[in-house]
């Protein structure tokens, strides 16, 4: 779902830019979700400050590539 997110910023961002966009408010229940699946995850992950398993570290990585787009709303 994150990875979606990503992939579909641009139209996420086109249906937020308008209130009255038939999918507004999906569009926002997909964002809550997407927020909730990656607290989850980070705290599962990332809580280390050192991570030494390479699936983890990937994860991570994933994890930060969604919070960063997610912080320019």
């Amino acid at each position: 779902k994150l990875l979606n997110f990503q992939s579909n910023i641009n139209i996420i961002e086109q249906i937020l830019q308008d209130r009255d966009e038939q999918y507004y408010c999906f569009c926002e229940k997909y964002i809550y979700e997407c927020v909730n699946i990656y607290k989850k995850m980070h705290n599962r992950y990332c809580s280390t400050s050192t991570i030494s398993d390479p699936i983890d570290k990937a994860t991570c990585d994933h994890l930060q590539t969604f919070s960063d787009i997610y912080s320019t709303f």
